[in-house]
Order: structure tokens, then sequence, then C-alpha cells
């Protein structure tokens, strides 16, 4: 385990073998000198900085915790209380304690971008919830939350991620990779495009493994809402190459899915359908093993898709 007082010197030791520059590296948390000073021994590193300095470097210490001064540890313990609350979709609970959060926090930017990221996450829930019901009268305040927690992921987002004429790499927290992965989920079609982009200029291939794959699977929703099959088939095809050559088959069950939703809009239009059905079938029925390995009740959805739509799986 390493001693909190070697951290400067852990940063400048992973920062020199993977031959990232000190601008690239704090671009967004904190100045090139202050990164400089800490990574000398001159001056303290508050430890939510240490752990993200060292995550946009791929690292990640194990037993953080033991790290923790006195006043750390209660922010850390009380972010996992919110966290917990949240996993129960305890909405009121989560809000209480994510005020309490705030009250004890100090005015520091990576803690106003967990508030603005965990509001965000609340108010997707709650929007979750309103969908469920189904009620007519809802559409107006589903709209609101849908808008309200899309504000706060970009300003989430905006708080450390600063693209620069002078930034050759964009690296990027655990932190800042759940908040884009949560935004992607909740943008429209162009930002969506933009979000790609972005990532593409991201050299780590575990980020391309964590982001890109959701990241089509969205365009892709947008796509077929369109109806432009084609397209999406091109954006499936690309995705899935990221998604199956990766050490997770994350999103590979949902890409196959959608594959064969895709690939049903178009057959009866081309004279090759036969063999586009029996491709269809093949989809399906990836997507429906994937689910059953993962313990996925989805595959139920994809096995009355398969008998409803196809006639077989």
């Amino acid at each position: 385990m390493i001693e909190r007082s070697k951290l400067g010197e852990l940063i400048f030791f992973c920062r020199k073998i993977q031959k990232v520059s000190q601008y690239d590296l704090c671009s967004g948390l904190c100045s090139v000198s202050t990164l400089s000073r800490m990574e000398h021994g001159e001056i303290d590193i508050p430890i939510l900085l240490a752990q993200a300095l060292l995550q946009r470097l791929g690292v990640d210490i194990e037993r953080f915790e033991l790290l923790l001064g006195e006043q750390e540890y209660e922010y850390f313990a009380q972010r996992q209380i919110i966290e917990d609350a949240l996993h129960r979709e305890d909405i009121l609970q989560a809000e209480q304690e994510l005020v309490r959060y705030q009250e004890m926090m100090a005015q520091e930017k990576l803690h106003q971008q967990y508030v603005k990221f965990l509001n965000a996450k609340l108010l997707i829930l709650k929007l979750s919830k309103l969908e469920a019901q189904g009620r007519n009268h809802t559409k107006k305040e589903q709209k609101s939350l849908a808008a309200s927690a899309e504000q706060l992921l970009k300003e989430a987002l905006e708080l450390t991620i600063l693209e620069s004429p002078k930034q050759k790499h964009v690296l990027l927290s655990k932190t800042e990779i759940e908040i884009l992965m949560t935004a992607v989920q909740q943008y429209g079609l162009e930002k969506i495009v933009c979000v790609e982009e972005f990532v593409n200029k991201y050299e780590s291939l575990e980020l391309k493994e964590k982001i890109y794959p959701l990241i089509k699977l969205q365009k892709v929703k947008r796509l077929l809402d369109r109806e432009k099959s084609e397209e999406a088939l091109a954006e499936l095809r690309e995705g899935m190459a990221i998604a199956e050559i990766s050490m997770s088959y994350l999103y590979c069950a949902e890409l196959h899915f959608l594959y064969a939703k895709a690939l049903q809009m178009q057959w009866q239009e081309k004279p090759q359908w036969k063999q586009i059905q029996k491709e269809c079938i093949e989809h399906c029925k990836a997507a429906y093993y994937l689910y059953e390995f993962d313990g996925d009740c989805r595959k139920k959805e994809v096995e009355q898709w398969g008998y409803t739509v196809l006639g077989n799986l």
C-alpha cells in the first residue's frame, strides 16, 4: 500500500512511464504549476484530486480509504450512503443525504461535480418512475425533468473536461467516464455524435470498451426511431466489433438484439430477404443466449419478439 506522502511521486512515475504531459493530465483539474509542486512533494495533494489524476492514468489504488483523513473519510462514507439509497431507488433518502453531503463538503470542483452528477441521476430516476406510470398528464413534467438532468450533466462535465488546442490527449477519470455514460443515454442523436467525436480522440482502450458500444447503441436507437435501418446497421457493426474484442461483453446482447430489429425493418424490401431473415434469427439467438448467460430477464423479451415477429428463435 502506497503512503499518502508518496502519491505525488506515484503520479510523476506513472505519467513519465505513459509519456503523458503535465498539461494533458491536469487539464480541468488543476494548474500545471500546482501539479508540478505536488509531484515534487512541495504541497499536499487533496485526496479526491489525487484519485482523479491517478484514474486518468489508468491507476486505481486498492483500499484508497486507508489514505483518508477524518474529514475525507466522512465525505466518502456519505457518498456511499447516497449511492446505496440510489441503488435501492429510495429517492427521498438519496435527496436528504445529498443535501447533507452538500452542507458538509468543501467548495471544491470535484465535490461540486459529484453533486451535480448525483442530482442528475436523481432526476433520471424520477423520470423513469413517471414513464413507468404512463399517465398523459405527466408529459410536461417528464420533459422538464429530462431537460434539467441534461443540463446538470453538461455542467458536471464542463467542470473538469476542457477541450483545448494545446491538449494532445483527452484523459478521463472514472467519475468523468460515468458522467459521460449517463449523459449519452439522455442525449438526442446530434449530441451523441458530438460525444462520439470526443471519445474518438481518446486513446484508452478501457474508455472505448466502456463508452463506445454504448454510444453506438444509443445512436442506433435514435436512427431506428427515424427508420434509418441502413445507417443503424453500419453503426451496429462498428459497435459490435469493439464490444466483441473487449475483455467483457458489455452491451453485446443489446447490440445483437438491435441488429436483429434493424434487419427485420428492411428484409421485405430486399430481394434476398430469406437470407436476411436467417441472419436476423441468428442475431436474435445471440442476444437471447448472452442475456441468459448473464442471468438477465430481458431474454424473455428477446424470446417473445423472436416468436412474434420472426416466427422462430
